[in-house]
């Protein structure tokens, strides 16, 4: 097989900027947009969203049936038809989701990308709402939309106007897709007639190519099977996946990942992290039992993700810095830009004729240019001339999407200066400035200072609304994360100290959970630094300050303190008060129907297990792991399956221990049967461990040839693997293969 070709960001965007400079003149371009739920995040809930809250009102209909398969789109078709049966249902849930919604700052980057046809004219989506129409209708641009297989015959791509093409439909209609069959049933082809949603994407992926944004790439819908209906043969254009995570790529079909024309953009490596000491298969010397890790659940705080990430509005921030994009017309001279459209939309013969000026546009069009003029303008500025200069200055950086410099333009403004509402504005644009980079700079640090100074100057004056404060908070706490990012441990605790200081005797909710989530890094950071004890006891403040408060999301967090003294204790081999930690997680939380606090119970089962073996009582330990997955054994939740496999790999270690490899290998090969083909990373990651160390128990018992075998197993599954945690794995394993080879090679001449 061959390896995915990968590529980072900034390298993607230089070969896009080349094709459409290289085209011909007046040809259409090389490239259309297709993109998914990615771009509509926060404003539209992720699949995984849809599914708990359809999971859940199926069952308070008692319809509790678990579907036969674990993907998304299965998990995704069965909630979504056990919660709502008819299709009316359905597309009233989804307009419930979207209407009203505010349009994501991603459609307004992309909406941005198609005015002047730059890259593209074209878009695709999978999505249901109608944000990037609305974006597209605020710039002034025309466009067509095709969101049924009736209207295709609205497309001709190689026509320059913008074009949008919803390939499952739209929330406006009932007949939207969303089931399997349904999504199946729109990507089939048919002999009787080319108005079909396949038939376009065929014409369209003939002479274009895709550059995938914030779709993840759902097997069997129509943008999937006509991709790879068009991969089959070689592309003019090469095809350019923007994936959020680097190991989404694995999760992708083999013919996407193994074609040389499809290019997989993805964020950077993560930093190396140590994962405790060197395994033993590095030296055929080395101790087998330092080789064998029983599997527990680290400590945690509140971050923004387990691995980099590449979110659709950073892709569209880079093209349009690239590409050196002018600020959309209606931002740079509104007054200029309504008084254009409103001439525009009035029929030119009844403009000349008063009697027909039924609604006096004319006179409104002479009121908005007269307001236009710069005599005019200028009477209407305040006397903060330079103030306003730099705020100008911000203003336009940030529509270019050029950040460090709007955050740069900012630090310079004298705040005192500004009205309320500009003040207002530039801290908005200063939390956009910050979140719109999320790259653990120092100008993403400052453009969070600056928003919290804004918001505190404005105190002084005048109370803040409770969403200031949340947001200040949320600005704080994604400060401190980033400290840790950087390695700035200490500046992360004090930044935490800080939220807690400002909002622990808050009574609104939403603050109290900002405290506790500053409260729980805070205990991270200092768990990071080894200072146990603090961290303790930091941890011990988190669950008597809000251990009772309601709300599934705070009792989250007071799990995950009290999992995270169990950390700390343990690190300390202070084994029993660690095993009461976990316990009390299992006693507030074991009965709980949230699926989130569920999880929190099958992570303080699974480090219970591992406290046990660190004090030496075994065959409890074995005893909760069979527990735990008794207890999951049968959930689709992919957190519980993963614990599931981590159980079965530790039961596993603790066999091991007690010198009982039979039975060992026989728990190892249960952890292959049953997630053996399973797709997804987590799990994939626990096949390999339990491979390996079954490879380890059989050099044990000297059968070198079923020990080869388990490591070639290994390789053959995951070689090519983009995961770093599995890429160690795959290479301890291929270092081990070549060891029992020499070995068994020394025997024969022996």
């Amino acid at each position: 097989m061959a390896e995915p070709n990968l590529i980072e960001l900034d390298d993607a965007v230089s070969r896009i900027k080349q094709a459409c400079e290289g085209r011909e003149k007046d040809s259409p371009s090389p490239f259309f947009f297709m993109v998914g739920a990615g771009i509509s995040h926060p404003s539209v809930p992720l699949a995984y969203d849809v599914i708990a809250h359809c999971k859940e009102t199926a069952r308070s209909y008692r319809r509790t049936n678990e579907p036969s398969k674990t993907n998304t789109l299965d998990q995704y078709s069965h909630w979504f038809q056990t919660a709502y049966a008819e299709p009316d249902q359905r597309q009233r849930y989804l307009r419930g989701l979207i209407n009203g919604r505010p349009i994501t700052h991603a459609n307004f980057r992309l909406a941005h990308l198609l005015l002047d046809n730059t890259i593209s004219n074209l878009v695709v989506t999978t999505n249901f709402d109608d944000f990037l129409s609305k974006a597209l209708t605020l710039f002034g641009q025309p466009h067509i939309v095709c969101d049924h297989p009736s209207t295709v015959g609205r497309i001709n791509h190689a026509r320059p106007m913008v074009q949008i093409v919803h390939l499952h439909g739209s929330y406006w209609f009932y007949d939207c897709c969303n089931l399997r069959g349904e999504l199946e049933d729109r990507a089939r082809q048919s002999r009787q007639t080319s108005s079909t949603m396949a038939s376009l994407l065929d014409q369209i992926l003939w002479e274009r190519s895709p550059l995938v944004i914030g779709y993840s790439g759902w097997e069997g819908d129509v943008f999937m099977e006509a991709l790879k209906r068009r991969i089959a043969r070689p592309l003019g254009t090469n095809v350019y996946w923007f994936c959020y995570q680097r190991s989404k790529v694995d999760e992708l079909s083999e013919e996407l990942r193994s074609n040389p024309n499809v290019w997989f953009v993805v964020p950077p490596k993560p930093a190396a992290s140590s994962t405790g000491s060197e395994s033993a298969a590095t030296s055929e010397t080395a101790s087998r039992q330092e080789s064998l890790k029983e599997i527990e659940a680290k400590s945690s705080g509140t971050k923004r993700s387990d691995e980099p990430v590449l979110p659709a509005q950073t892709v569209f921030d880079k093209l349009i810095q690239a590409f050196q994009l002018d600020a959309p017309e209606l931002t740079r001279d509104p007054l200029g830009f309504f008084a254009k459209r409103l001439e525009e939309s009035l029929p030119k013969d009844e403009a000349s004729d008063g009697r027909s000026d039924l609604y006096t546009i004319k006179n409104i069009i002479e009121q908005v240019r007269r307001a236009n003029q710069p005599e005019n303008r200028k009477a209407a500025q305040r006397v903060v001339v330079p103030a306003e200069s730099k705020l100008n200055e911000v203003r336009d950086a940030l529509r270019r999407a050029d950040y460090p410099v709007a955050i740069q333009k900012a630090g310079q403004i004298e705040l005192q200066l500004l009205s309320t509402e500009n003040l207002d504005e530039l801290a908005d644009g200063m939390r956009s400035a910050a979140q719109g980079l999320l790259d653990n700079s120092d100008d993403e640090i400052a453009a969070y200072d600056l928003f919290v100074k804004i918001r505190d100057l404005q105190a002084v004056k005048t109370d803040q609304s409770l969403v200031v404060k949340v947001q200040v908070a949320e600005a704080l706490i994604d400060k401190g994360i980033t400290l840790n990012a950087l390695n700035r441990s200490e500046e992360a605790i004090a930044t935490y100290a800080e939220v807690v200081e400002r909002y622990k005797a808050a009574a609104e909710p939403p603050l109290r959970h900002q405290a506790a989530k500053a409260l729980l890094n805070e205990g991270f950071e200092l768990g990071a630094l080894k200072q146990h004890e603090e961290a303790i006891a930091t941890c011990e403040q988190l669950v008597e300050e809000f251990g009772e408060d309601p709300g599934v999301s705070q009792k989250e967090l007071v799990a995950k303190a009290l999992f995270n003294k169990g950390v700390y204790l343990v690190a300390l081999e202070r084994y029993d008060e660690a095993i009461k930690a976990y316990q009390e997680v299992r006693k507030r939380y074991d009965g709980a129907p949230e699926q989130s606090l569920q999880i929190q119970v099958a992570m303080a089962l699974l480090n219970e297990g591992a406290a046990l073996g660190g004090a030496n009582r075994f065959e409890e330990a074995i005893a909760l792991y069979d527990e735990l997955v008794e207890r999951y054994s049968t959930a689709s939740d992919l957190a519980l399956r993963q614990r599931v496999a981590m159980a079965l790999v530790s039961k596993g270690v603790r066999l091991s221990t007690l010198g009982r490899p039979e039975e060992e290998i026989m728990v190892y090969d249960e952890v292959v049967r049953r997630y053996g083909d399973a797709p997804e990373v987590e799990l994939q990651m626990q096949v390999a461990n339990a491979l390996y160390y079954k490879a380890l128990t059989l050099a044990s018992l000297n059968r070198t040839e079923e020990e080869i075998a388990a490591y070639e197993e290994i390789l053959d599954r995951y070689a090519e693997t983009t995961d770093p945690e599995m890429q160690s794995v795959v290479a301890e394993a291929r270092t081990s293969l070549r060891s029992s080879k020499r070995r068994r090679g020394r025997r024969k001449k022996a």
